[in-house]
């Protein structure tokens, strides 16, 4: 994903002079163009302010404005606590502290290695609830139901939540189920809709009362799990079709899934992909998000 996508993606002439790296955005904000605040409760000349983003570097704080802010920050850094009912369960911070539960996306075969090497068993726990855990030499885990476990690591899988800390100055119109902008809430639920069945949606859906404000990719869809790639790079170029102007082009949204599925990938029938169609975890439609790295991939073998 990052060496075959997100690294030639970002080296783009058009992309690499205006990625910033090392920047984590903590707070966001508006002020009027001559410098003046804009807090929440302001609403006249709201429309005609600017936004300050707050931003940490390794140099130091900065503050930085827009016209527009598209958050695509996702929820990699915001996953669901193993407790029970969305909060942490007794003792779970000081066992992560520990090192005793790991992050929900682990590589055991990489820079995790040394912490899974002398773990042969694995036990699968589906539909628990954690009531309390307790360090020591192992982690002792209580579940709700009465049962104890001793064990060497946990591997959560609970799911992701947005981190809407940095955006309490602005004002965001959430649904109350998934915490995703209201109008695409009932699309996503995930009680309702898979990944495959949510329709294409852009501008409209995601708009906020914030003017210019918007929340994409895998944090828009808040708690739920009903996310794809293609869906993203849908939302992103609706978006950036408004913001330059163009409302037709913002609402013509479409949404093109691989015919085999939504979890394959685009690339199997060319030179450089697998001979068959196979299920590989990436349901991204590369086709969506960089079609200049397709036409190599199918033109690697023509000469």
């Amino acid at each position: 994903m990052v060496s075959e996508y997100l690294e030639p993606l970002a080296a783009h002439p058009a992309l690499a002079p205006i990625v910033n790296y090392g920047h984590r955005v903590t707070k966001v904000t508006r002020v009027q163009p001559q410098g003046k605040g804009v807090g929440r409760t302001r609403s006249q000349g709201r429309e005609d302010s600017l936004f300050l983003v707050r931003i940490e570097t390794a140099t130091g704080t900065e503050d930085v404005l827009g016209r527009a802010v598209i958050d695509a920050s996702g929820t990699w850094n915001t996953p669901n606590p193993v407790g029970r009912s969305g909060i942490e369960a007794i003792g779970e911070i000081e066992a992560k502290v520990a090192g005793f539960i790991t992050s929900p996306l682990p590589d055991p075969m990489g820079a995790d290695q040394d912490r899974f090497v002398e773990n042969e068993d694995i036990t699968l726990l589906e539909n628990v609830s954690v009531s309390s855990v307790v360090v020591g030499e192992q982690l002792t885990v209580h579940l709700a139901d009465g049962r104890l476990l001793r064990l060497d690591l946990v591997v959560p899988a609970t799911g992701f939540r947005p981190d809407l800390k940095p955006l309490t100055e602005l004002r965001l119109d959430l649904d109350q189920i998934v915490e995703a902008p209201r109008a695409l809430g009932p699309l996503i639920d995930s009680e309702f809709h898979s990944c495959g069945t949510v329709t294409a949606h852009g501008e409209r859906v995601l708009a906020h009362p914030e003017p210019n404000f918007y929340v994409v990719g895998m944090k828009s869809c808040g708690r739920a799990p009903t996310f794809l790639l293609a869906t993203g790079y849908e939302q992103v170029r609706s978006i950036a079709a408004y913001l330059a102007g163009d409302r037709a082009a913002a609402d013509l949204v479409e949404l093109q899934l691989p015919e085999s599925g939504v979890c394959s990938t685009d690339l199997a029938d060319s030179c450089c992909g697998t001979s068959n169609p196979g299920n590989i975890g990436f349901a991204t439609g590369t086709l969506h998000g960089h079609a200049e790295l397709v036409s190599a991939q199918k033109s690697c073998g023509s000469a």
